[in-house]
């Protein structure tokens, strides 16, 4: 037992799994400890556009970076990947600029619509959550996990401070909960610059470099650009149309019910995602062999892990919902025990997905993604004016378990593989 705990203390995955997991823990439990005040001082329909907002960002922040901060981790070389990092700057901000003058645009013909008015205010939102994302991505290369923890923690404690402020003031929706997205933001993304200022001084654009890694990683955006837009797409659709065909505020109860279900996954299932592709990239470098190894122990860990962190809900749900967020939010306990099957596997495929990117398999995710994207689709336009809510998301629920298995399938099967990426260096 001693040997084993000696191990486990000696591991650096280990060490840095733990440094993001106290982060993430941290900023979660800001979030659990604001969310009885949150839920009590705005109603479900101000939850259902905020989760509309939020996918709408979600969105936008994806297909911004052409997916090129995802290839940061992977060149040899640190001027290599600070060319990725500056190239996803510059795309980041082309496309918040775009979407900055379609929003203006658009006011002016259709002056005081609210939809356009959070359009308007998407914009400076995916410059900041396209920014966390690429300086984490450098910052995961540089294995400084404990400052991306730090991020994390300043971005929730100004989230939590500016939402209850402005929620306390008035309920308005945009100067409450979606300008305690935004300030928290800022604040997550300026401590990520000041982070790096020095890397930022010392690593230069070299022109001719830049040119060729853009080029190099070229089916980043040709593949994942898609393959993520069309994923991002796929778990962000859902909330449009339950809007569409039940109203803002069953989509208020439904995003609050997946709020919960997922702190397990945010807390420890990402923070493992995070670690693990820089793990995954290391050994495909080295020690290929071993990645299925790990590939598997993970994911064996991720199931379990799972599972036991979600039987509360399914036998103390409502009591938790009631006495939690009050009795009005009930019905998105009732939703939670429709999505246990799917957020169980969907707590070990989503971190162990990397393996595509390391592996530049991206033809393959983006089949996948395809697929979800249309099920969904079909689903929805297929069952939803039939059924009602209730009945409708629990087959919902079982569906998308039923396509994260799936994926969980394809994850092994590419981890298992020996291959070269497109510049012919072994994968």
């Amino acid at each position: 037992m001693a040997r084993m705990l000696q191990k486990i203390k000696s591991s650096e995955f280990v060490r840095n799994v733990f440094r993001l997991l106290a982060g993430n823990s941290a900023a979660q439990a800001i979030n659990i400890l604001i969310s009885p005040w949150l839920t009590r001082l705005y109603a479900p329909e101000a939850f259902g556009v905020f989760a509309l907002f939020m996918a709408t960002l979600t969105l936008s922040a994806t297909l911004t970076t052409g997916k090129y901060e995802t290839a940061i981790l992977l060149p040899r070389r640190d001027r290599h990947a600070w060319q990725l990092l500056i190239l996803s700057f510059l795309l980041t901000i082309a496309g918040a600029l775009l979407l900055w003058l379609t929003g203006n645009g658009l006011l002016q013909f259709f002056p005081g619509n609210s939809w356009l008015g959070l359009l308007y205010w998407v914009a400076p939102g995916t410059f900041l959550t396209a920014g966390i994302l690429i300086f984490s991505s450098w910052l995961t290369r540089k294995k400084q996990f404990l400052e991306i923890s730090k991020a994390k923690i300043v971005q929730a404690i100004t989230t939590a401070l500016v939402s209850l402020g402005l929620g306390y003031v008035q309920t308005s929706l945009l100067n409450g909960l979606i300008w305690g997205a935004l300030a928290g933001q800022l604040a997550g993304f300026s401590y990520l610059l000041y982070i790096n200022r020095k890397a930022i001084r010392q690593l230069p654009i070299h022109r001719k470099v830049f040119v060729a890694i853009s080029r190099k990683y070229l089916d980043f955006p040709a593949f994942a650009l898609f393959s993520e837009g069309v994923g991002a797409a796929a778990r962000e659709l859902p909330n449009y149309l339950i809007a569409l065909f039940y109203g803002e505020r069953i989509l208020g109860y439904y995003n609050l019910a997946l709020r919960v279900l997922q702190l397990p996954k945010i807390i420890l299932s990402l923070t493992i995602g995070e670690v693990y592709v820089q793990k995954a990239t290391e050994l495909s470098h080295s020690q290929g062999n071993r990645l299925r190894g790990l590939t598997d122990q993970l994911m064996l860990f991720l199931l379990l892990a799972g599972l036991l962190t979600l039987l509360p809900v399914i036998f103390w749900g409502e009591a938790m919902f009631s006495f939690a967020f009050g009795k009005a939010w009930v019905p998105s306990a009732q939703m939670a025990n429709y999505f246990i099957p799917w957020m169980v596997v969907w707590f070990a495929s989503s971190p162990l997905a990397y393996i595509f990117y390391v592996k530049r398999k991206l033809q393959l995710l983006l089949v996948f993604q395809t697929f979800s994207l249309i099920t969904r689709f079909i689903l929805f336009i297929s069952l939803a004016e039939q059924l009602g809510h209730e009945t409708f998301l629990f087959v919902y629920g079982w569906s998308n378990a039923a396509l994260e298995l799936i994926l969980l399938i394809a994850i092994r099967e590419v981890a298992a593989k020996k291959g070269f990426d497109q510049a012919g260096l072994k994968t």
